[in-house]
């Protein structure tokens, strides 16, 4: 059993956007999810985040034993609802503006995070995710994974965030997995 960790500490490597927006995403370094109105509340937004792990050594068809996402959430509002996707790619790229963010394909796999508090770590089983992801045709050991997280509802106000990185600031990835043993020929000489 081989264990991945990583900690989010590159610039763009977490980001977030508002939804239909563009040019440009809207921070880097953060992740930053929101629901609300704008002015007289007849346009709805909501902001959502992606979380970029790199260089993953998990081959394709790979055992995974568990996956967690796990965010400390530095600041809170109201009562957010999020769910969080993979990058539904094989090999998942830096979110360069708003409307990539918007109009990533996300996997069928996703899950609803559950409550957030402040000042605690957020562990998201993604383990059905990671599955997905990995199991796609052009997956390879050393691609990229992306979470993306999206306001699925709530009231105007309700946000969640975190800045990185700092020490008990992070955005951190854990996966027990198993790769696939290469197969031995046995020949038998008489």
């Amino acid at each position: 059993m081989s264990t991945f960790n990583q900690s989010i500490t590159a610039t763009n490597n977490a980001c977030f956007w508002l939804y239909d927006e563009d040019p440009g995403v809207q921070g880097s370094n953060k992740f930053y999810v929101q629901h609300g109105y704008t002015g007289t509340g007849n346009y709805e937004y909501g902001y959502a985040s992606g979380l970029r792990f790199t260089s993953l050594p998990i081959t394709k068809g790979a055992i995974i034993t568990s996956a967690t996402l796990s965010i400390w959430i530095k600041l809170q509002s109201g009562s957010p609802v999020t769910l969080c996707f993979g990058d539904d790619a094989d090999n998942s790229a830096l979110i360069s503006s708003a409307y990539d963010g918007s109009t990533r394909v996300r996997t069928t796999a996703n899950v609803d995070p559950g409550t957030y508090v402040v000042t605690e770590t957020k562990n998201i089983n993604v383990k059905g995710i990671v599955e997905e992801i990995i199991a796609r045709t052009g997956w390879a050991a050393g691609n990229a994974m992306q979470f993306l997280i999206y306001s699925t509802g709530g009231v105007a106000g309700d946000y969640v965030q975190n800045d990185v990185p700092t020490t008990n600031d992070y955005l951190a990835l854990a996966i027990e997995y198993q790769n696939p043993t290469k197969g031995r020929t046995n020949i038998m000489i008489f």
